[in-house]
């Protein structure tokens, strides 16, 4: 089952920036609730968070954080186990871009203001564009 991934933004509407397929991803339960923290196949950590959802026939929200956050939740719910990992999985395979001028620095600039490297946020605009196109690749 493929997942979206969502974020609200400053006028509440919820936009889609991302999604997995769930029976890819390395699970984890919280201790304490019906929360999961995912591990997609690509590496990137998605918090599933139910809190009060369910007394209201909602689902809960999915959406990406970051390694510290993750490691934070892991370590709360008792999967701190989960952090002696080997190394990062293999992201894919390399391929020779050439970006210059305006939009090597609208690239740069998106992935300091998300506080992620340019590789990664080359990934990410990759997914968001391949979303928005309706790309039944992109999972």
């Amino acid at each position: 089952m493929i997942i979206a991934i969502t974020e609200t933004d400053s006028e509440g509407n919820r936009n889609l920036v991302g999604r997995f397929d769930h029976r890819t991803a390395q699970c984890f339960n919280s201790d304490r609730n019906h929360d999961r923290l995912y591990r997609t196949a690509r590496g990137r950590w998605v918090l599933y968070t139910c809190i009060n959802a369910q007394a209201h026939g909602q689902t809960g929200d999915h959406c990406y954080i970051d390694d510290e956050k993750a490691r934070a939740w892991l370590k709360r719910n008792g999967h701190a186990d989960a952090l002696r990992a080997p190394g990062r999985p293999e992201i894919g395979a390399k391929i020779a871009v050439a970006v210059g001028g305006s939009r090597l620095a609208a690239v740069s600039a998106w992935a300091q203001e998300h506080g992620i490297g340019r590789g990664e946020a080359i990934r990410q605009l990759l997914d968001i564009a391949l979303d928005r196109a309706g790309s039944p690749a992109n999972s």
